[in-house]
């Protein structure tokens, strides 16, 4: 990141985001537990999305007022697993590949 001439370098550890999502919502389903991410987070997501039309619709900036949730993210449902290793294009079943 370069800002006001000073540049910065931040690094941080692959994520297999999909993966972790994957393994939690299975261990909800095995153990009967409701999943954070609920209806309610994908309203909350709606709403952001809806603004961001409206706003590239008419050019001006949308202010929504702030939400609130009922449940909140917590440390216990962190899954950390490591990143698989991408295929090489001639391991792709009918695809095209994405480097050429």
């Amino acid at each position: 990141m370069t800002r006001d001439g000073r540049t910065e370098t931040r690094t941080h550890d692959p994520v297999e985001q999909f993966a972790g999502q994957t393994d939690y919502f299975s261990a909800c389903i095995l153990t009967g537990a409701a999943p954070e991410a609920d209806g309610e987070e994908g309203l909350l997501d709606i709403r952001v999305h809806e603004a961001v039309l409206a706003s590239l619709e008419t050019g001006r900036p949308v202010r929504l007022e702030p939400a609130d949730r009922a449940v909140r993210p917590s440390a216990d449902q962190v899954r950390t697993l490591p990143p698989v290793a991408e295929p090489d294009d001639d391991e792709l079943v009918a695809q095209l590949p994405q480097n050429g």
